[in-house]
Order: structure tokens, then sequence, then C-alpha cells
């Protein structure tokens, strides 16, 4: 059953690689990437799924993405993460801030500032990374208490 989708995988794959830095190819790039994480998602690649639509250039000047179109990917790339179980947290912790939700996305990044492991799925996480995530959690803390004013 998995056999039938690798030559599947190729044929997206090889215009990916060449077509990924040309500008003229943007919106053919973008497709691509979505047929790839479909695949990826139909084999249980929750990460390689994930890989491909972070990897899309949903901020390009040279077409106008809505926003609802972008915040869905981010949201169907969060989820992919999640099925992986890799970057759980900080997919999460996103996905607050972007809902408003500003109290429990502090205390989110508050714990992602706070862990011991310096690895998550394949990234290495450094201090600033860590130092940024503290940083977020202040500003979320600080939004939160200027929304709950009202």
């Amino acid at each position: 059953m998995f056999g039938s989708r690798r030559p599947k995988r190729k044929l997206l794959i090889i215009p990916l690689l060449r077509f990924s830095h040309g500008v003229s190819f943007e919106d053919q790039v973008l497709v691509i990437r979505e047929k790839l994480a479909e695949l990826y998602e139909s084999e249980q690649q929750w990460s390689r799924a994930a890989q491909m639509l972070s990897g899309m250039d949903l901020d390009s000047t040279m077409r106008v993405i809505d926003d609802t179109l972008r915040l869905s990917k981010c949201a169907q790339t969060a989820r992919l993460y999640l099925e992986d179980d890799d970057a759980h947290k900080v997919c999460y912790a996103r996905i607050l801030d972007l809902k408003r939700k500003f109290l429990e996305a502090a205390l989110r990044y508050y714990d992602i500032s706070q862990i011991e492991k310096r690895q998550i799925g394949d990234e290495l996480i450094d201090e600033e990374a860590l130092e940024q995530a503290l940083s977020a959690a202040v500003t979320c803390t600080i939004l939160a208490a200027a929304g709950s004013c009202n």
C-alpha cells in the first residue's frame, strides 16, 4: 500500500528541489509542498508533513495571501507537529497566542523557557531560543493583564 506512494513523492520532490529558489515558481512550489504534505500525512509521517507546510513562503511580496489562509496553514502545521508529539509545546503556545488567550500562552511559553532537554525532535535548542520563549511569556502576561482591565 505504501509502496505506490513512494514514486508520487519522488515526482514531487524533484521539481521542488529545482524550483524552490525561483521567484517565478512560487505558486507551483506551494502546490507541490501541499501535495507532499498530504502524502506524508497519509503515510503518518507527521513531522515531514509539517516541515513541508512550514517551508511554504506565505509572506511573499509577489502575491497576496489572506490572513484566514495563513492562519489555517499555521494551525494545520501545528496540528501535524502535535500528531508526532514533536515541538507540541511550542506550537500550542503559538496557537494560544494567536487566539489571544494570553494567560494560557504565557504559561506555555514559560514552561518552554524552563526546559532542560536542549533538543526537540531533530532541532537543537539554544539559550537564545529559551530567552525568546521567556520574553514571549512576559509579553503575553502583560497583554493578559491589559485585556482583563475591560
